[in-house]
């Protein structure tokens, strides 16, 4: 259904006639528009999508894009090897998340558990990118991807209650995977082959 609002839009853009599509979708209203706008240009909106779930997912989908590449390359495994290894860091991301998110909803703390699974997923990019020992890069990619995951789903769960209006939570909701598609196109550029660690 939203693929064809998608479809509209872009022949309504273009100027082409709509024949083709059915006609059962309503045109956006003034009303719609003016809460769509409203609820962009808040800084609550801004906050919960821009910072922390784009923040969220550009670290995720770095360690999900880049890690078989860095187990392979800095640790010296096979390529099979690399990508076996690359599972275990994943899976306790979804565990620590899981986790973390029950908690979170038991002390109906959200606010407190985003920032500390951004120190962790800082901690862990640290640890990844800046250690010598194996061991030690190997654990920062699991406390790197747990952070990450956890911020994902608790910047999810925390902007879901700090908006009030079910029309601003759609809108909101909206912006947030706009923002986590964002974050995965810039995690999969911002590496180039020329700049890359001999």
């Amino acid at each position: 259904m939203f693929f064809l609002h998608g479809i509209r839009g872009l022949c309504k853009s273009v100027r082409i006639p709509f024949l083709l599509l059915p006609p059962f979708f309503p045109p956006i209203s003034g009303t719609r528009q003016g809460i769509i706008s409203r609820t962009v240009t808040d800084l609550k909106v801004i906050e919960h999508s821009g910072f922390l779930y784009i923040g969220g997912s550009c670290s995720l989908y770095s360690f999900l894009f880049f890690l078989p590449v860095i187990l392979r390359n800095s640790f010296g495994f096979s390529l099979v090897m690399a990508f076996c290894l690359s599972a275990p860091p994943a899976a306790f991301s979804i565990l620590y998340s899981l986790a973390l998110s029950w908690v979170a909803d038991k002390v109906h703390q959200r606010g407190s558990f985003a920032i500390a699974n951004c120190l962790i997923a800082v901690a862990g990019l640290a640890l990844t990118g800046f250690l010598d020992a194996p061991a030690g890069r190997y654990v920062g990619t699991f406390l790197g991807m747990g952070g990450a995951t956890a911020l994902i789903s608790s910047a999810l769960a925390w902007g879901q209650n700090n908006v009030r209006l079910d029309a601003k939570r759609s809108v909101l909701t909206v912006t947030q995977v706009v923002c986590a598609a964002i974050g995965g196109i810039y995690s999969s550029q911002v590496f180039r082959q020329e700049v890359s660690h001999e």
